[in-house]
């Protein structure tokens, strides 16, 4: 096992990996061994998500549902399983099942090759809102379809044809293998790869410099960070957990466009403040939070990512989210600017301390939980999924069609999720 030292390398990590990959393979029967790919150990984040799925097999927790209506002249389904069977053979993630119980940590399995798990149904022969119904019905028959996280792939695509060269796409995964900006990216690419095969059906994508497996070295060794663990314990201290729930369930997805002359009025006051939008958000949000609790203090999630910092990283698909307490402690004899130039520059701050899982951050609690998260049951998220900028589209695609009522699922096993989306120039609150 890793010795848990700052001196830990990433050479010693890697040689503990291999090994346990071999050990795994000579004493273990696998029917399909030789297609075995790689053995390696979950992250955090991707234990965190199994295990929360799997306490809640009834529920939609981190099963990802999101839909895209799209226009495509003449949409070959060949060329699209074409497109998808690349990016497989791109992106290991694709390619890989979980196990939680049966060896000393809990691993996943990448596969040299999986069946493309790829569906289509023509329903242009019903009316609009029948569509709408029979897609809604579809997505809500599929919950629970990645209750065997054993079995890869966690994730698949299904399109709907409702005629007039008109698609909906629903791709669905388990939220331990694609967070939202692998999502975007996975999607962009798939439909510009598409789009490509047309003019140049010799086209192959370029493999990645960097695996996930990279980020699986590299999540090992920031775990083994003392000063950032001190960090931790230290910056939460004597906290007081945020308690504002009545323990009842309720299951509600709220979502407000804001209007494009606030979101201007926001960006302007945001870049005269010299602060960030987010930053904005955040202090709005805590604010808030303080007026429900009535307390000195309020902690929240604010959900970071930890991708690996070397060649193609930017390009890799999986999880690679970590959610980090932010404790903001009240002065009342602050202004308001004051307070946001805080806000800001405790966000900054964290940058050097938010690889550290929320798992490790948890263990340096001197009464630590093993059931109930010891921070927070409230999560702030800010995302720009600009990689959607560069999707290409058919000339035709701006044909005016009849608008379509369908939306995704996102829920997590937190009791609120707050996420102000800026993708698009655009800015959206969701509140789930």
């Amino acid at each position: 096992m890793i010795r848990e030292d700052n001196g830990l390398r990433l050479q010693e990590i890697d040689n503990w990996i291999e090994e346990l990959k071999l050990k795994i393979l000579s004493v273990d029967n696998f029917l399909d061994k030789e297609n075995i790919e790689d053995i390696y150990p979950m992250s955090d984040i991707e234990k965190g998500m199994t295990y929360g799925s799997v306490l809640n097999r009834d529920s939609s927790v981190y099963h990802s549902q999101m839909v895209q209506r799209k226009i495509f002249s003449d949409f070959d389904i060949g060329r699209f399983s074409s497109a998808l069977d690349f990016l497989i053979e791109k992106h290991s993630i694709l390619r890989t099942g979980f196990n939680l119980t049966d060896y000393e940590t809990e691993i996943q399995i990448v596969y040299k090759k999986v069946s493309i798990p790829l569906t289509y149904e023509n329903i242009s022969d019903i009316s609009r809102g029948e569509q709408e119904i029979a897609i809604q019905e579809f997505m809500k028959a599929e919950i629970g379809s990645f209750n065997d996280i054993s079995r890869a792939p966690l994730w698949q695509m299904n399109v709907f044809n409702l005629g007039e060269n008109e698609l909906v796409f629903v791709f669905q995964s388990h939220h331990a293998i694609i967070d939202g900006w692998s999502e975007s990216m996975f999607l962009t690419e798939l439909n510009n790869l598409y789009l490509r095969l047309e003019k140049e059906p010799d086209y192959r994508p370029d493999k990645l410099k960097t695996s996930y497996r990279d980020f699986i070295l590299q999540h090992e060794l920031d775990k083994s960070n003392v000063s950032i663990k001190s960090f931790w314990k230290k910056e939460l201290e004597g906290h007081t957990r945020l308690d504002i729930f009545a323990g009842e369930e309720e299951t509600e997805r709220y979502s407000f466009s804001v209007d494009s002359d606030t979101v201007a009025a926001i960006t302007d006051f945001a870049q005269k403040s010299k602060i960030s939008v987010k930053s904005v958000a955040l202090s709005a949000f805590v604010y808030l939070l303080k007026v429900l609790e009535y307390g000195e203090e309020v902690i929240t999630g604010v959900v970071t990512n930890t991708r690996p910092t070397c060649e193609d990283s930017d390009k890799i698909l999986g999880c690679f989210l970590n959610t980090i307490p932010f404790r903001v402690k009240f002065d009342e004899d602050k202004s308001c600017s004051s307070f946001m130039a805080d806000i800001n520059q405790k966000l900054i701050e964290l940058k050097a301390y938010e690889r550290l899982s929320l798992l490790e951050i948890a263990k340096g609690e001197d009464k630590p939980s093993k059931s109930v998260n010891p921070f927070f049951d409230v999560i702030f998220n800010y995302v720009d999924f600009h990689s959607y900028n560069d999707i290409l589209h058919e000339e035709k695609d701006n044909e005016n069609v009849e608008s379509i009522n369908l939306f995704g699922n996102d829920r997590t096993n937190t009791y609120l999720d707050f996420t102000v989306n800026v993708t698009g120039g655009n800015l959206v609150l969701v509140l789930i």
